[in-house]
């Protein structure tokens, strides 16, 4: 593919990052070379460059660095994640520039470089390598966005770490409070933000605010359970059509590596706040097996837990039988045509620069024989659309109904 290399390194903007060498790649810190330590004292001063963003002029900042995410840390997965954060000490203490050209923020204090590990050809498993798609959890935030639900604004960049080439990068903000504000209004002091926390198994990590009302919704959802109240009441704390079309997203997508861990929710505080909004957040191990049943899925203080509790109540259970099928008929979201759809769209945007990706990175775990985008990815792909979104609704439909989600009797049509 030697006559299509500049067309792709040109193909999406690029993110130029410069840096000290040594404190890059070298001992001391080498936060590179010592990709799994954490913390503040792994952060390293930088420069970002913003290049060839068609919609913004070029511009220059400094920030700090560190590598970002779990098991990407490890060696055996050597184009790692990286974050880049905007503080006082390093310069404007913000990025003031329009990343995303179909959202409003327009100011910035942290960002992801993910380089996609699971989904991609840096993985240590050959098998996972296989699957590589370079789009799954892009596609769970399209698909969140499809739904007309809050979601994490996302892009596709290229990346240069002091002049060398580093690949193709999923680039998003990080969930927190100063993004919920920039996006949605106020002030960060307004919001609450959680995630997991990985940690301390079982503990709720609060990232702004407070855990008050995310703790709260449990003693209400037992007594909607118990039939003392009606789930009408849990919308003072939970966007429920929100919640509910997460929970189905999730459960559609066979999701392996969510709940226990892998998400974040957010809530604007106050009288008019429409509840807990949850995120889509490190869904790249999904979209894998047809007949994968996550349905009964149960982890204590999490959205699953909820749901389970929830689903005790009948009138819950119809609201969720109402978003199912709005989400798997007639072109919904999650429907075979829609879901197609927003695939083969996000498919059409990296066939190309994944060729400069497999340059940089395809002969990293097979030297003889790289993974290209016209022989395993577009294998991949194809499967996507031709098997995975033609069988899985029917196959979530029976699903749901054994676990008296969907009615056996379909509702009428008009």
């Amino acid at each position: 593919y030697k006559d299509r290399i500049l067309p792709a390194l040109r193909s999406h903007p690029t993110i130029a990052l410069t840096m000290d060498a040594d404190a890059m790649f070298g001992n001391s810190p080498g936060i590179y070379s010592h990709p799994t330590s954490k913390g503040v004292n792994w952060e390293i001063p930088a420069s970002v460059e913003l290049l060839d963003f068609p919609w913004a002029s070029d511009k220059q900042e400094d920030c700090g660095l560190r590598m970002q995410g779990n098991a990407n840390r490890q060696p055996s997965r050597p184009k790692h994640n990286m974050r880049l954060i905007f503080r006082d000490r390093y310069g404007a203490g913000r990025l003031a520039f329009k990343l995303f050209e179909d959202a409003d923020a327009e100011k910035f204090n942290n960002l992801i470089l993910r380089g996609q590990n699971g989904d991609s050809w840096i993985h240590p498993n050959a098998t996972q390598r296989l699957r590589a798609t370079f789009l799954r959890d892009q596609w769970h935030r399209a698909a969140r966005k499809d739904m007309g639900h809050e979601t994490i604004n996302q892009s596709h960049v290229h990346v240069y770490v002091n002049g060398l080439y580093w690949g193709f990068f999923h680039l998003f903000e990080r969930a927190e409070a100063e993004m919920m504000a920039e996006n949605h209004g106020g002030q960060p002091s307004d919001y609450d933000v959680v995630q997991d926390f990985n940690k301390t198994p079982g503990k709720i990590e609060v990232l702004d605010g407070t855990i008050d009302a995310w703790n709260a919704m449990f003693p209400l959802a037992n007594e909607v359970a118990a039939g003392s109240k009606p789930w009408t009441d849990m919308r003072q704390l939970v966007d429920m059509e929100n919640f509910v079309d997460y929970m189905v997203l999730n459960f559609f997508t066979g999701n392996y590596d969510w709940d226990k861990g892998n998400w974040r929710a957010g809530r604007l505080r106050g009288a008019d706040s429409p509840g807990w909004w949850f995120f889509s957040w490190d869904s790249e191990r999904t979209l894998w097996t047809l007949s994968k049943n996550s349905t009964g899925i149960n982890f204590a203080s999490r959205a699953s837990s909820l749901h389970q509790i929830l689903a005790r109540d009948a009138d819950y259970r119809l609201l969720f039988a109402d978003r199912v099928h709005k989400l798997l008929h007639n072109d919904g979201t999650l429907s075979t045509v829609r879901a197609s759809e927003i695939w083969n769209a996000m498919a059409d945007e990296v066939r190309l620069p994944l060729v400069a990706e497999s340059a940089r990175w395809g002969d990293a775990h097979r030297a003889s024989n790289p993974y290209t985008p016209d022989v395993d990815w577009a294998k991949e792909s194809a499967w996507m659309t031709d098997i995975y979104f033609k069988e899985r609704p029917a196959i979530m439909l029976d699903q749901f109904r054994t676990r008296n989600l969907y009615p056996t009797l379909e509702p009428p049509t008009f």
